[in-house]
């Protein structure tokens, strides 16, 4: 409950609007989960004016910790990048998956 107040907040002052959040899975996206260490996530968007232009900030929340999906939430939002959280080919290049759908579908939440 904390950390959605201290979330609410931050929003607030930094000019973010909550638009959207929902749970995927694995189960969902079957092989093309690109998150192999966790089983599911909280997709958010959030809108966040910059610069006088409002920008969609596309997250995940993994195990408490929100990462940027979207160029947009690493450098205006500055989450961490959810790449990080992503598997790695044997080539050591990250297994992207339905990254992109996922962010469209995060999009889609932004109003």
């Amino acid at each position: 409950m904390k950390q959605i107040m201290f979330l609410a907040v931050l929003m607030t002052i930094t000019g973010c609007s909550q638009a959207g959040s929902e749970t995927i899975s694995k189960e969902e996206y079957g092989a093309d989960w690109p998150f192999p260490k966790f089983d599911s996530g909280i997709l958010s968007c959030m809108n966040k004016k910059y610069s006088g232009v409002k920008r969609p900030l596309v997250t995940i929340r993994l195990d408490g910790i929100y990462y940027g999906l979207n160029g947009a939430a690493h450098g205006v939002g500055g989450y961490p990048d959810a790449r990080d959280q992503m598997g790695k080919s044997e080539w050591g290049t990250y297994e992207l998956g339905a990254t992109s759908k996922i962010i469209e579908r995060g999009m889609s939440q932004c109003a």
